[in-house]
């Protein structure tokens, strides 16, 4: 395990940032997380104030209103926690010639350290955790380095990792 904000060394593996897992769509996820916490508690004080015009109004539906209402509240909430729970599984595994990202259905991608000239972190407060890595090398080829979930200290210590393994 690396240290938090020490140098990155071959064999460390980063895990994304533990708040990742309650925000995997950054800015929309605390939308969520708000109209999920906001309607159960106006549900109930429309309830409080006028309980008998409710009840009243939904005598006729029945059940199947209040399913659809829990239904979709439910739905959402399990589409947050399990998008997060997914999300949770990347890793970037730090190796002697560049960096392995591993996604969450298992996927990898090597991004080699040889041959890089330069190396920018762009990160995005507005996203909310959704930084890159821009990669140029001498060759002319351009990649980009997804460090979505990952910290800004974290991006900018594997820029930095993978601009010391291209000096001699």
């Amino acid at each position: 395990m690396p240290k938090p904000n020490g140098p990155l060394k071959d064999g460390d593996i980063l895990k994304p940032w533990p708040f990742y897992r309650w925000a995997p769509f950054g800015v929309l996820s605390f939308g969520l997380w708000g109209m999920l916490g906001f309607t159960p508690v106006m549900l109930f004080l429309i309830y409080l104030k006028e309980g008998e015009e409710v009840t009243r109004s939904f005598q006729g539906e029945g059940l199947r209103v209040w399913l659809i209402c829990i239904g979709v509240w439910l739905g959402l909430l399990a589409i947050q926690v399990g998008a997060g729970m997914l999300a949770m599984r990347r890793r970037i595994i730090v190796q002697s010639n560049g960096v392995t990202v591993q996604g969450s259905f298992g996927t990898t991608r090597h991004y080699p350290g040889e041959g890089l000239t330069s190396s920018q972190t762009v990160y995005s407060i507005a996203a909310l955790m959704q930084g890159v890595i821009h990669l140029r090398y001498a060759d002319g080829k351009r990649r980009t380095l997804d460090g979505a979930g990952f910290s800004q200290i974290d991006l900018g210590r594997i820029a930095q990792y993978l601009g010391r393994s291209r000096q001699p």
